[in-house]
């Protein structure tokens, strides 16, 4: 991890130089209670609670229990290669979600967004510095070179890969309100909004998620009629709800 160490060393450094190194501080402290967000429909949530179903990567989805397919988009188009070049030899093991200082995460992958228990996953999660497609359109690595370090943390370090990535964005007026919107850009229309991406090895229990919230205002008529069926599953678990407009 002394890439990751070098990487926090500077921003505090910059961040001095700037007169945010307080500020930068408490972010630091704040993005320790960060949660890990995933997305899906309501639809596969409903599958998933209703049948009693493992949260299981999308490639054992697409390949093993044949519950879902390939979309015809630049996303799944590239997702196997990015997907190993980051996760290399256990790609296919690895569930996605984002890092949060809220309910919510990235809204593109579906209107259903669950929070995870971090005890049930913190052995076996991994923070990374954005979304594989995204990070290796920008650096630019050679096809046979490896990531280069220091864009990847465990779980108990995720506040100081935040620290790395984000710190341009902390200067000397940033208000503690802010954070939030800093740590997940929060815009559901695009696909390449900015996030640290958690990586999960492993399938996942709905014992793991602690709490389930959906934006009812994008919601169409027969979404508010799965949510409703939804919910009661979600209540009947023990599970969290939390519905809000325009989240």
């Amino acid at each position: 991890m002394a890439a990751l160490d070098t990487r926090v060393r500077e921003a505090f450094e910059e961040a001095d130089r700037g007169g945010s190194a307080d500020r930068l501080a408490r972010f630091r402290e704040v993005a320790k209670t960060t949660c890990a967000v995933t997305v899906m429909s309501i639809t596969d949530m409903r599958m998933l609670l209703s049948e009693n179903r493992l949260w299981v990567s999308f490639y054992k989805q697409v390949n093993g229990a044949g519950s879902r397919q390939s979309e015809w988009n630049k996303w799944d188009f590239s997702r196997g290669s990015n997907d190993q070049k980051v996760n290399p030899q256990y790609s296919d093991h690895i569930n996605y979600a984002a890092l949060s200082l809220g309910d919510f995460g990235a809204g593109w992958y579906g209107g259903c967004h669950a929070k995870l228990v971090g005890d049930r996953i913190s052995t076996r999660a991994s923070v990374f510095w954005e979304n594989p497609f995204v990070f290796l359109k920008n650096t630019h690595v050679p096809p046979d070179a490896l990531v280069p370090p220091g864009y990847r943390a465990s779980w108990e370090r995720r506040s100081d890969l935040a620290v790395a990535k984000l710190h341009p964005k902390i200067g000397s007026s940033t208000a503690e309100a802010e954070f939030p919107g800093i740590v997940l850009e929060h815009d559901p229309s695009r696909g390449d909004t900015d996030f640290i991406e958690v990586h999960i090895y492993g399938a996942v229990g709905q014992s793991a998620i602690a709490q389930v919230s959906v934006d009812t205002s994008r919601m169409d008529e027969d979404d508010a009629l799965e949510w409703s069926s939804l919910k009661r599953r979600l209540d009947a678990a023990g599970i969290l709800v939390r519905d809000v407009a325009n989240a």
